[in-house]
């Protein structure tokens, strides 16, 4: 009560015969109703989820919020009708998005692997192979330096670095470029480390494909993204798990696009 008394008491003494209020100054700009002046400190506005800025009754235009868990998260304003990002103008979610979960089919896919950081995002698989006995390079070998990551997230990266080798055609990752499952188009190759995550979940992932119709990982060989010098690339065996980088690029294996969301 007595911290309540005193700031009412702060905020008197500082309103102006104009009925402004300053912060920090006793001489608040003419132009502003609040005037908050600091060098040490911020100016914190209320940190709510998207559920609860949308639960906001009437909100006035001009209205702003900090959101904790939209992406990106912002400060945002409401311009009447939604609550637009000052970052980027995108306009907040209806609802929070949906929260799915290992086997869910979403976003194209059979999901295979949430962020434990952040449970929107995720790497899902396609239903089926984008091809059966199918060469990693379309032309002559080539070292493909920028697709030589192995580490779980690279994969898209090093599918580009391929991409702009090669561009489009009938081989590993011009198949996997031209493929739209699901109304998506960026799909990828998946590396060495995650191609080997999914050999890892192989059974599971195979019911849940079976069970969103779609067709279960081989025992043969895949290919991954991940270059290995100007001859080989790294291949996976689906039987044994065993993992290769001695095989040429014009040998033959499958392929079964991953895309992240």
């Amino acid at each position: 009560m007595r911290k309540i008394l005193l700031f009412a008491i702060l905020i008197a003494t500082t309103i102006t015969t104009f009925g402004q209020v300053g912060i920090g100054t006793n001489t608040p700009h003419a132009s502003a109703a609040l005037d908050v002046e600091s060098t040490t400190l911020g100016f914190l506005p209320p940190r709510m989820t998207t559920l609860q800025i949308n639960t906001i009754n009437s909100p006035s235009e001009g209205l702003m919020v900090y959101c904790t868990d939209c992406t990106p998260k912002s400060l945002y304003f409401n311009n009447g009708v939604n609550f637009i990002s000052v970052l980027d103008s995108s306009t907040l979610p209806v609802s929070p998005p949906p929260v799915v979960s290992v086997g869910d089919y979403a976003h194209g896919g059979i999901v295979v692997w949430v962020d434990p950081t952040d449970n929107t995002h995720g790497l899902v698989i396609a239903l089926t192979d984008q091809a059966v006995d199918i060469k990693w390079n379309l032309y002559s070998s080539v070292d493909i330096t920028g697709a030589n990551a192995t580490s779980f997230g690279s994969g898209a990266s090093n599918t580009n670095a391929i991409y702009n080798e090669y561009g489009p055609g009938s081989y590993a990752v011009g198949v996997v470029k031209s493929y739209n499952g699901g109304g998506y188009s960026d799909w990828f190759l998946p590396n060495k480390d995650e191609l080997n995550y999914i050999y890892s979940n192989k059974s599971s992932i195979n019911t849940n494909l079976l069970a969103n119709g779609g067709t279960t990982l081989s025992n043969g060989p895949y290919w991954c993204s991940t270059n290995s010098g100007v001859l080989y690339a790294w291949m996976q065996s689906f039987y044994d798990g065993a993992q290769y980088n001695h095989y040429f690029k014009s040998d033959v294996f499958d392929v079964r696009a991953v895309r992240a969301y």
